[in-house]
C-alpha cells in the first residue's frame, strides 16, 4: 500500500492510500474524489522541486516512479487534456531528480499570511513524537504539516537537496563532513537533525522555528530577521525534540491544537517559555556533559552523552533521565 500526501489549492493537504499496482488513472480518480478537481484538469507533480509525472493513464503507479510517503502536488490546468495520456517526457521518480540549483532551492508551495494573536485563555502544551531518530523532523511535521508525525524521510530529502544545491555555503567547515558525506549521513534513518536542519527548514517553510532548550531555558530562533510572518515552537531536552501547541484545554483533542503563531505574539511565546521553565524545574532534560543517566525503557545506568548515544544505537531506546 502506498501512503501518499496530496496537496492542492482547493483542499490543502490530505492523505490517500492506494495499491502500487493500480493504474495512474486510478490515482487520478482518487484525487478527483478527494479534491474535486476533474482528472482531465489535473496536473500531477512530485519530487523536489515538483515536476510533472509523464506517463500513460494505463501505467502502474510503481512503474511511474511513485513511492510510499511521496508528496503529490496537484495543479489545475487551464485547458483539459485527453484522458488517454499524460504529456510525454521522461518518467519522474523522486529517486532520480537532480539536486536543485541554489536559485531553485526547495520552498513549500504555500501562501504565507499574517497569523492573529492567540486568545488570553488557554495554554501551551507538549505534543510528544516518537523517539525514532527523526524526532526533529516529525516535530516539524506536527506543527507545520497538519500534525503529521511521519514526515522524516521527506524532510530529510528536502534538506539533502538544499545542501547539494550550494556546496560553497554548506562546506566541510560548516557541516563537519564533506558535503557529500553529510548528505549520505543525513539520509540514514539513524541520524539525528539539529541546528543546520532547522535553519534549512525555516527557509523551506518561510517560517520562524523557535527551539526551546529545557536545560538552559534558552530559545533559539531559526529564520529570525527574514521577514517571515509565522512562527512555530519546538521543545528540546538534550537528545529529543517534541512539538509544542496552544490549546484551550489540555483535555481537548489534538486536532483542535493551534500550532502556528505570529512572531509578534509575545503571549504565546511566554506561555511556551512557562512550559519549558516547569520542565526545567522538574529536571525533564538530559545533561549530556557527564551526569548519571538511566534509560527510561530498560533502566540501564549510563554515564554522559557518549554512553547514552551508544546505548541508543544498540537498543533503539532514547528515553533517558538524569538521576543523582
Amino acid at each position: 500500500m502506498l501512503n501518499l500526501r496530496v496537496r492542492s489549492s482547493s483542499k490543502g493537504s490530505q492523505h490517500v492510500s492506494i495499491e502500487p499496482d493500480k493504474k495512474f488513472s486510478d490515482l487520478q480518480a482518487l484525487i478527483e474524489q478527494s479534491t474535486g478537481i476533474p482528472a482531465n484538469l489535473q496536473k500531477v507533480l512530485t519530487g523536489f522541486p515538483p515536476k510533472e509525472i509523464s506517463c500513460s493513464n494505463d501505467t502502474t503507479l510503481q512503474a511511474a516512479g511513485i513511492q510510499g510517503n511521496d508528496t503529490i502536488t496537484i495543479q489545475v490546468r487551464t485547458e483539459p487534456i485527453s484522458t488517454g495520456t499524460i504529456p510525454t517526457s521522461s518518467i519522474i521518480s523522486t529517486a532520480t531528480i537532480a539536486p536543485p540549483s541554489k536559485s531553485e532551492r526547495p520552498k513549500r508551495d504555500i501562501t504565507i499570511t499574517d497569523v492573529g494573536l492567540t486568545p488570553s485563555d488557554g495554554t501551551v502544551v507538549r505534543r510528544v513524537v516518537d523517539s525514532d531518530n527523526s524526532c526533529l523532523f516529525n516535530s516539524i511535521g506536527y506543527v507545520l504539516e497538519g500534525r503529521d508525525r511521519k514526515v522524516g524521510p521527506r524532510l530529510r530529502k528536502i534538506i539533502v537537496d538544499t545542501i547539494a544545491s550550494d556546496p560553497d555555503e554548506y562546506n566541510e567547515a560548516i557541516l563537519g563532513k564533506t558535503n557529500t558525506e553529510y548528505r549520505n549521513w543525513l539520509l540514514k534513518d539513524t541520524s539525528w537533525g539539529g541546528g543546520i536542519e532547522l535553519s534549512i527548514l525555516a527557509d523551506y517553510y518561510q517560517c520562524e522555528i523557535s527551539a526551546f532548550d529545557i536545560k538552559t531555558t534558552k530559545v533559539y530562533n531559526y529564520g529570525e530577521g527574514k521577514g517571515y510572518k509565522q512562527r512555530v515552537f519546538l521543545i528540546y531536552d538534550g537528545i529529543h525534540y517534541d512539538a509544542m501547541a496552544f490549546t484551550f484545554d489540555p483535555s481537548f483533542p489534538e486536532d483542535m491544537d493551534i500550532t502556528i503563531f505570529s512572531p509578534k505574539d509575545d503571549a504565546a511565546t511566554n506561555k511556551a517559555m512557562k512550559l519549558v521553565q516547569e520542565a526545567n524545574k522538574a529536571r525533564e532534560f538530559t545533561d549530556t556533559g557527564g551526569f548519571s543517566l538511566r534509560c527510561g525503557v530498560c533502566q540501564t545506568g549510563l554515564k554522559g552523552e557518549k554512553e547514552a548515544l551508544e546505548h541508543a544505537k544498540k537498543t533503539g531506546h532514547q528515553n533517558f533521565q538524569e538521576y543523582r
